[in-house]
């Protein structure tokens, strides 16, 4: 068994380009066609999303999660894991919070969603917490 976690950057995207689509659908619905506030809403709808995605891949760039002795490792630091936002049914809008120590006193945290990875890759993050 490979101890690495793959995450899937293509499929999260994806999804989260097809978040943006239906809101943007949405609101065109709710606002009757009128197109002249469309930019805006659009513009509202699609910019967490996309810093999401950004902050999310310049964290991870060039960088990779392991596991080792039942534990998780990003760049060869332990980190602690927690189950964040599972309200929803199928785990829909849930994240793995990844806390890390980095040099002195330097507290990191990443956050993955589960639509970055596979579903047998969430199960294995979510049995190495502690």
């Amino acid at each position: 068994m490979d101890n690495r976690i793959q995450l899937n950057f293509v499929k999260y995207l994806f999804s989260e380009l097809l978040f943006i689509v239906i809101a943007l659908g949405l609101a065109y619905w709710i606002l009757d066609g009128d197109r002249s506030s469309l930019l805006t809403i659009g513009l509202i709808i699609c910019v967490p999303p996309l810093i999401k995605i950004l902050m999310l891949w310049w964290q991870l760039r060039n960088r990779s999660f392991e596991i080792s002795n039942n534990h998780v490792c990003f760049d060869g630091h332990a980190c602690d894991i927690k189950l964040q936002g599972n309200i929803l049914p199928f785990g829909i809008g849930s994240v793995i919070k990844l806390s890390y120590t980095k040099g002195a006193m330097q507290k990191r945290n990443i956050y993955l969603p589960k639509g970055a990875m596979s579903q047998e890759e969430w199960q294995r993050m979510l049995a190495c917490r502690t």
